[in-house]
């Protein structure tokens, strides 16, 4: 290994840094890499007293910074080309056979690259012996549960946070008054949630290839959902609810963070905490960029062992977190423990309620909400009102926290903003805000009783019309906001 680490230095132009010189607390001011080529410690991370320890741990002794675009054959072990799966984050960097690099660990390959490869008569690809597993796999393992085991002392001895100082969202929020909307806002609300999700994709893709991600990213989107929100959270639910030609994880998390939001408003959360949680949201399955795609598009029911590939979405979130630039530990706790279960029945730690952060408690209940009412490879998409039905039986079971779920319940209705019904009249309407009857929402007419369309949506609260009920579900409108 270490001739290995020595041939490197030599034929790559790296800078060698033992581990024990990293200056702690300070941000790299390059890639530090792993002499297989990956990346251990991005430009712009701080380097904590927790990275040197699992570096020294896994048996690093130097990190290598510099260009590592070439490098000698003989280091290199072949692998077939089909092996590569496009749009997948790469396990290890790849190089040609004269050990030139094609790409980092981590980058993802579009198809027109991989046809590249072929037409330059690029049958094989290497990647450095050893890359696929040793070292830098016990440094990332070793961090991870260094980082567990801090966030594991802080919920146990953690005092309740003190409520903020600042102002409440309630006294943010636009007050819906059931007028109809103009149709330059709709399509305006559209294309910005679209973005919204391009860009967090953007971000993960970052974070997967290797990259830190700054404050300065990051702060932009959070303050445009939240703004958002503000101006109008039942357009900003019946999109998160909307099928859509859309990345599906990234945007179930921008969808999850619009559910938070809901809940955050009514308990009184300042826009300082609603900022944190919409950042937990964002990044709570952010793990999965570094799933084997074939696991998450499987449309079968997956074993025991490929379930567990699966729970390590947690340990990935947490490893890649050390790269985002965003302060505090609340919304970390948060993406750590999203996926207990008030009965000590979730992962990874079997925590139950009582040691449950109240942020975690009410992302969960978000992820669940949305994840049911969305289309999944191995199932289909459950109707919104059978999906808040079945997260309701989840609270009553202690899985999820009873007040949180009710209140989504109340915010959303039992038929969730955007959800397509029948009317007992026969006409065909859009669930547009919840109203003092869970199940009694405001509503949009967009069709009568013989189908045809109306020109312009008629809005009504049924709660205020006793004759009027829901009788039933319907299939979704293809367009999102059709007819609003």
């Amino acid at each position: 290994m270490a001739t290995q680490e020595s041939d490197l230095a030599k034929t790559a132009s790296f800078e060698e840094i033992p581990v024990q010189r990293l200056p702690v607390y300070s941000r790299a001011e390059a890639d530090l890499s792993h002499w297989a080529g990956k990346v251990l410690v991005a430009k712009g991370q701080v380097i904590t007293p927790d990275i040197v320890a699992a570096l020294t741990d896994a048996g690093i002794a130097s990190v290598y910074t510099g260009d590592y675009r070439r490098t000698r054959p003989e280091h290199l072990e072949e692998i077939d080309i089909h092996s590569i799966r496009e749009n997948e984050p790469l396990p290890w960097a790849i190089f040609d056979r004269d050990g030139q690099l094609l790409a980092r660990e981590g980058e993802r390959l579009a198809a027109e690259q991989i046809d590249s490869l072929h037409r330059r008569g690029q049958k094989k690809i290497y990647y450095w012996k050893g890359a696929r597993a040793g070292q830098a796999a016990r440094f990332e393992a070793g961090y991870v549960a260094r980082v567990r085991a801090r966030l594991d002392e802080e919920i146990i001895f953690r005092r309740r946070r003190e409520e903020s100082s600042g102002i409440p969202l309630e006294r943010l929020a636009r007050i819906f008054k059931g007028g109809p909307r103009a149709r330059p806002v709709l399509k305006a609300f559209e294309k910005f949630y679209a973005e919204a999700v391009e860009r967090l994709r953007g971000i993960w893709s970052k974070l997967a290839s290797g990259a830190a991600v700054r404050n300065s990213q990051i702060a932009p989107l959070v303050n445009d959902i939240i703004d958002r929100y503000l101006n109008n959270r039942e357009l900003m639910a019946a999109l998160a609810l909307a099928p859509g030609p859309l990345d599906p994880w990234a945007d179930h998390a921008v969808a999850t963070a619009v559910y938070s939001l809901l809940v955050a408003q009514r308990e009184g959360y300042s826009r300082g905490q609603a900022r944190d949680l919409v950042v937990a949201a964002l990044f709570h399955d952010v793990g999965y960029v570094l799933i084997p795609r074939k696991l998450l598009e499987a449309e079968r029911t997956l074993s025991k062992g490929e379930r567990r590939v699966i729970f390590r979405h947690i340990e990935h979130a947490l490893f890649l977190a050390a790269r985002i630039d965003w302060p505090g530990d609340d919304w970390l706790i948060a993406v750590y423990q999203h996926q207990e279960r008030g009965t000590g029945a979730g992962y990874p730690s079997g925590y139950r309620a009582e040691r449950i952060h109240p942020w975690a408690r009410i992302l969960a209940a978000a992820d669940v909400l949305h994840a049911l009412a969305c289309e999944r490879p191995h199932r289909a998409a459950y109707p919104p009102g059978i999906a808040m039905n079945m997260t309701l039986k989840m609270a009553a079971m202690g899985l999820l926290d009873r007040r949180v779920v009710r209140t989504l319940a109340r915010e959303l209705s039992l038929y969730p903003v955007g959800a397509t019904v029948t009317l007992s009249t026969g006409e065909t309407a859009r669930v547009v805000a919840a109203s003092r009857e869970a199940d009694r929402p405001w509503v949009g007419v967009i069709s009568d009783a013989g189908g045809k369309r109306l020109k312009r949506p008629k809005i009504t609260d049924l709660s205020k019309f006793a004759a009027l009920s829901i009788r039933a579900e319907t299939s979704p409108f293809e367009e999102p906001l059709a007819g609003f």
